[in-house]
């Protein structure tokens, strides 16, 4: 048997679950390979590939066929998508998060098509308030604010919106087709990778998303190790040792939690309290003007090719995503132009070549999902969640296992961009005025649907108290520009990446220049050092022409640096009583050098404010030292929305879901200036029905009852709701 015969066995009997001995399946009878590896077995013999896309296809044109609800959720995915994605200020994950229930009580190929289809629309949607109120969806469409909004004030909304329209549903299409025929070729190839090139690929993620996530690399490596700290929390998965636990965290943090918080959380408190402190209304554009032409979309033919592939290309490398294509493709399009000087200015080449790419990385990001495991992003680790929660692990071998679930979900994206080719131009105009609909009313119905969100997926009131925790935290990183996405990257990637990382230290007999020095791995890792290199060597040439520009200097930032060096420094001397197996690496080890990394890029950031407090004295300014503008950036509306939702979270389990549920949303629309009672009573009323009719009576989700007088209310009415579904 070859080695790479040899690797594709242990890969299929890892992620299959079989017996310890199938790991062994070199010295196995003939028969008995046969009988434990069928599909394996049989690819190796033929030499031909697991799964081709022509076959997936028509699977997956069985599954709709044989199933046509998956038509019905697709449609409904992209209504709420564009839907949600409309929202200035919300992302296409948080729109996911608000549906992780539902992956529950849904099979698998009806959860990931729901889910695909919501990822399409939301990305989509979030061009019509770039374009209207100069106010991104999300961060994927906030190039399109550069030229759409001025367009919109020119009085041509209409030709910009239909831009949008066209070249986000035509890239969505390239990126879906790139997903289909590229898949399942990396898949097959997938299957001779080892533990260390996982690895490899894996670092090179967290070096690419750490290079480009914003003006201070270590910033962005600062935010991965902290998620790749959280993930260890929990149990050992070599030793089953508590790690870090403290009593209560002995089945990890639930990381769909952590996400809601980070995502959907802290946008809402940063929007609400800006709606509270200013108290402005928005100002809607017009829509008018002439509609977007075929003629003038030829016209558009290579920025939108250039844009496609480019935006498929970068939503292809893990964890940059559509944010990073929209803006690469926009750069190119402005630099390949003959009148890069009328960018910014209201033209349409630059609503095209964002939107085509930030679309057509939709597609782009499925491919190391679905043949690695691997997430491209933020919505993409959404999708990890929903395929965790059926209990599947995406990679290489669900193309065999799950053809026909893969199928439908390459069908899905290719029908969810056409919906929005042949929907998104009559639903413009009726989006426009849906933007006018009071902030107030969104935040209730986010944080209600994130509550039961997080609370469902292990039952634990430990989650909503950590949304709580994240979403505060996460709310001082968008104040303060911390990026997202390395965060996100090491919270999902971390238990996988630290597994890799035992197995590989295992197989090559605990030489970290063996696991390093792996054939497929080491040129993705010289990848990843490459784009981490590079903004550094441009950074040191570019230094006498530094920016003029006055740096921020804030003591209470430089406490903060040495505190993470503090709590590193205690969680480091925890791990000297922990174990280690005989000829294993022990379980201290991975935690041990993300804290030392922590420690470091903590010193680095220390040196950054030094130097920069330098320039600042060298400008004549001084620094910043009240903590107290630090803590709360819009006054006391900072913490407005905290408190009303931390209270809400925190006190379910002793007032009762009902109960509180009607309080927190009377009280929310009172504050965001709701004073007429009619709708303030009807829209609590409503949303708390339509909450128990769907969680309660059709999910069988059972909230907390509460241990006051009301309990005894909440009983009877599950009760009844029970027997009624």
């Amino acid at each position: 048997m070859t080695a790479q015969q040899n690797c594709v066995i242990i890969n299929y009997a890892r992620n299959t679950g079989l017996p310890e001995v199938s790991l062994k399946a070199g010295i196995l009878p003939q028969n008995l390979k046969r009988v434990c590896l069928p599909k394996v077995w049989t690819h190796l013999e033929r030499g031909s590939h697991l799964s081709d896309p022509f076959g997936l296809l028509h699977l997956g044109l069985d599954a709709f066929l044989s199933h046509p609800v998956l038509l019905g959720l697709v449609l409904a995915g992209v209504a709420y998508g564009v839907s949600f994605g409309i929202i200035p200020g919300v992302s296409c994950v948080t729109a996911m998060l608000t549906l992780i229930p539902f992956a529950f009580t849904m099979p698998i190929t009806d959860s990931l098509a729901l889910f695909a289809a919501i990822y399409c629309g939301a990305t989509f949607g979030g061009a019509f308030s770039s374009i209207l109120v100069n106010i991104p969806g999300g961060s994927e469409s906030i190039a399109t604010t550069f030229d759409g909004y001025p367009m919109s004030k020119k009085g041509l909304a209409g030709k910009a919106m239909g831009a949008a329209v066209m070249c986000s549903a035509a890239g969505g299409i390239v990126g879906a087709l790139a997903f289909i025929l590229i898949a399942p070729y990396l898949a097959d190839f997938a299957l001779r990778f080892s533990d260390a090139d996982y690895l490899g690929i894996i670092l090179m993620g967290f070096f690419v998303v750490g290079a480009i996530s914003g003006k201070s690399m270590s910033k962005g490596l600062l935010s991965a190790a902290f998620g790749l700290l959280l993930g260890t929390v929990g149990l050992s998965i070599q030793t089953g040792e508590s790690r870090f636990a403290f009593g209560i965290l002995e089945r990890g943090l639930g990381f769909v939690a952590i996400m809601i918080g980070v995502f959907a959380l802290a946008e809402i408190f940063l929007q609400f309290s800006q709606a509270l402190r200013t108290r402005t209304k928005r100002t809607i554009g017009k829509y008018t003007g002439s509609r977007f032409s075929l003629r003038e979309l030829w016209g558009q033919k290579f920025n939108f090719i250039r844009s496609s592939i480019l935006g498929t290309v970068i939503g292809f490398i893990p964890g940059i995503g559509a944010t990073t294509a929209s803006f690469a493709s926009y750069g190119a399009a402005k630099s390949m132009s003959k009148t890069p000087e009328k960018f910014g200015t209201g033209i349409i080449d630059g609503v095209v070549a964002p939107e085509a790419a930030n679309n057509a990385a939709t597609g782009g990001a499925m491919i190391p999902l679905f043949c690695l495991g691997i997430p491209g992003g933020g919505a993409t680790a959404v999708l990890l969640a929903v395929f965790w929660s059926q209990g599947l692990v995406p990679g290489p071998l669900i193309f065999t296992q799950q053809a026909s679930m893969v199928g439908a979900i390459m069908l899905s994206m290719i029908l969810a961009n056409v919906l929005i080719l042949l929907l998104g131009r009559p639903a413009a105009y009726l989006i426009a005025k849906g933007l006018k609909v009071d902030l107030s009313y969104l935040v209730i119905m986010v944080a209600v649907f994130c509550l039961l969100g997080g609370f469902s997926i292990r039952g634990m009131m430990l989650d909503p108290y950590s949304m709580v925790i994240a979403g505060v935290i996460g709310y001082y990183w968008k104040v303060y520009n911390f990026p997202f996405a390395p965060f996100i990257l090491g919270l999902v990637l971390g238990p996988m990446a630290e597994a890799r990382f035992m197995n590989a230290m295992i197989q090559h007999d605990m030489s970290v220049i063996g696991v390093l020095a792996s054939p497929i791995g080491l040129p993705f890792i010289l990848v990843g050092l490459a784009f981490f290199i590079i903004p550094i060597l441009a950074q040191v040439r570019s230094r006498k022409g530094q920016s003029t520009e006055q740096p921020s200097v804030m003591l209470p930032s430089l406490f903060v640096y040495l505190a993470l060096i503090g709590m590193a420094a205690y969680l480091f001397h925890l791990t000297n009583s922990w174990g280690v197996l005989e000829g294993r690496v022990g379980s201290a080890a991975w935690p041990r050098i993300i804290l030392v990394s922590i420690s470091v890029l903590s010193m680095i950031n220390i040196w950054q404010w030094f130097v920069n407090y330098r320039r600042a004295r060298r400008m004549g300014s001084g620094i910043e030292v009240s903590w107290r503008r630090f803590l709360a950036p819009e006054g006391i509306h900072t913490f407005l929305p905290m408190i009303l939702i931390g209270a809400y979270y925190i006190l379910i389990n002793i007032v009762g879901f009902i109960l509180l549920t009607l309080i927190f949303c009377g009280g929310t629309l009172y504050i965001g200036g709701v004073r007429k009672a009619l709708p303030l009573i009807l829209f609590s009323v409503g949303l708390t029905s339509v909450v128990l009719f769907i969680f309660l009576g059709f999910m069988q989700l059972y909230m907390p009852p509460g241990i006051l007088f009301f309990a005894d209310f909440h009983y009877r009415l599950y009760d009844i709701l029970f027997a009624l579904f």
